[in-house]
């Protein structure tokens, strides 16, 4: 979620914010009313072009739906795709249901299958994902009254995207079929997406409901960690996750996700683990498949996990060389809105920097910063990419101001900082049809709790002056709009900077209170243990 806040109005400083009245209530960019998701292995188009036969994998899933073919082979590819789908392996099914197609030319489920792998590749060109499902509705005079019911609802989902006529499609499904499992998962999926509390709410109740009879499958099992991160009682999925794993060891993906329950849990070293193991089952895969890791959304998505988890655990070296590796993944030559090229303009170059950030070390961090700006690999189109950059270079110096007691400089990196996300909201409004939008949104969420931030603590650096809670309320309500986001979208809590800023003034118990405000933001955090 964006706020509707442009520059702060300078009176007498950059510390001098004036509230605004739309703060954290209203977007200045809309986007879908949908919660983020790790969206998996997603690809770049790019690779679709050298496509070639897929290995048949085994411990994948167990998702099996009868679709109406005479080809056995194609059936079996069908199920592979559809395990691979449930598992966010997308270029994988994608391939897969390329198969049933080879066995099978006129099988409308092979296209149905092609259709639902657009989310993991991204862009703005959505023919191809278009063309698949019309073809799937051209074909389904002949086919069964749940794959017609399964064709129209991912038709509605294709052509309209997440609105309220394509939940009550889904809906339709699992109630028109409750037998069905494939039904199930795809309802709550889409119910998971959906921002309303009714929604997650449904998700969750069915889920629970469907587990209990089916509590060995693993598109189910996903679905529901998925859900449940969502709530206060995330830790209820825990033992679901890890039976999961056990059951589908040879996807990486689902060898992921447990770590995201360890994560909230605070329990660090286990989610470090499971990202470990699926970073190793992606690299061989991408090494076997001859794959580009810049096409893979979640390689990305892991490794960035895996840094943030290291940096909580307080292993700061281990921490930097995960980022580093990730902001060394080559681009390749695609738009920024296909595969993992966004994630790796918006996330991964920029990861070794927040790192640095962490661990408070502000001149590292604007070193790495200036070494990106002048990257031959970031294109001059990606002017709103360099303006974060260069946003994120200046918030670093201020800090670094602050903490040298250079308010005057401190100022000036403020209002420098001010004018740059003038230009950025400006330029930014101007992609709100793009796959980038939602990128841009979430970047100017952690360009404003920055600014408010730093301006928190030019506002507050005189002891003998009454505590200035304007900017902090400002930076504190942003944080609590943002509802979930995996993995968290600012590298530490607000109230972490909050916390040393009144221990800063020997404020002892609004240093407490704050501490430990953030410690239930980060639970068991070395870091914020030792502030």
């Amino acid at each position: 979620m964006v706020t509707n806040i442009l520059s702060c109005v300078i009176l007498g400083g950059f510390g001098a914010c004036q509230k605004k009245t739309e703060t954290a209530k209203k977007d200045i960019l809309l986007v879908e009313n949908s919660i983020p998701l790790c969206v998996g292995g997603g690809a770049s188009k790019n690779v679709l072009k050298n496509i070639t036969k897929p290995v048949f994998r085994t411990a994948i899933g167990n998702s099996h739906l009868v679709i109406t073919t005479k080809s056995k082979e194609a059936q079996r590819w069908f199920d592979q795709g559809l395990n691979h789908l449930h598992g966010f392996w997308h270029l994988e099914a994608y391939r897969a249901f390329q198969q049933v197609l080879e066995n099978d030319p006129d099988c409308a489920m092979g296209y149905w299958g092609i259709a639902l792998c657009q989310p993991g590749f991204g862009g703005d060109d959505k023919s191809l994902w278009q063309e698949a499902i019309d073809k799937a509705t051209a074909l389904s005079g002949v086919v069964s009254p749940i794959e017609k019911d399964f064709i129209n609802a991912a038709s509605t989902l294709v052509k309209q995207g997440l609105t309220e006529t394509t939940l009550q499609v889904f809906r339709k499904l699992y109630q028109t079929y409750p037998d069905e499992p494939e039904a199930i998962a795809w309802a709550s999926i889409m119910l998971r997406q959906h921002e309303k509390e009714e929604s997650q709410q449904e998700a969750t109740q069915l889920l629970e409901k469907s587990l209990r009879r089916f509590p060995e499958n693993v598109a189910l099992m996903h679905y529901y960690i998925h859900v449940m991160e969502l709530r206060q009682e995330f830790a209820k999925a825990i033992p679901v996750a890890e039976r999961m794993v056990k059951i589908a060891p040879n996807a990486p993906h689902i060898t992921h996700m447990p770590g995201h329950l360890y994560y909230l849990k605070g329990n660090y070293e286990k989610a470090i683990s499971a990202y470990v193991k699926a970073k190793n089952q992606e690299t061989d895969y991408h090494i076997s498949e001859k794959i580009p890791f810049s096409a893979n959304q979640n390689y990305v998505h892991n490794l960035h996990f895996l840094a943030v988890a290291q940096a909580e655990a307080g292993d700061e070296k281990a921490a930097l060389e995960t980022a580093t590796s990730l902001a060394n993944v080559v681009l390749e030559t695609q738009p920024i809105n296909e595969g993992a090229a966004m994630m790796l303009h918006y996330e991964g170059k920029v990861l070794p920097a927040w790192v640095h950030i962490r661990f408070g070390e502000w001149q590292k961090a604007v070193a790495h910063l200036e070494t990106l700006l002048k990257d031959s690999q970031r294109p001059s189109q990606h002017s709103l990419v360099a303006n974060y950059y260069q946003t994120l270079r200046l918030y670093c110096l201020g800090m670094q101001a602050v903490q040298q007691q250079r308010l005057q400089d401190a100022n000036q990196y403020g209002m420098e900082l001010s004018q740059l996300m003038q230009q950025y909201e400006q330029q930014g409004a101007t992609k709100q049809a793009t796959a980038e939008f939602k990128s841009i949104n979430e970047t100017y969420d952690i360009m404003n709790m920055m600014r408010y931030e730093l301006a928190g603590w030019i506002d507050n650096m005189d002891k003998t002056q009454p505590f200035n809670e304007a900017a902090w309320k400002e930076a504190l309500s942003l944080q609590s709009a943002i509802k979930y986001d995996e993995p968290p979208r600012l590298m530490a809590p607000v109230e972490e900077q909050l916390a040393l800023l009144r221990k800063f003034r020997g404020e002892q118990t609004a240093y407490r209170q704050a501490k430990q405000q953030a410690l239930q933001k980060r639970p068991n955090s070395r870091l914020i243990h030792l502030i």
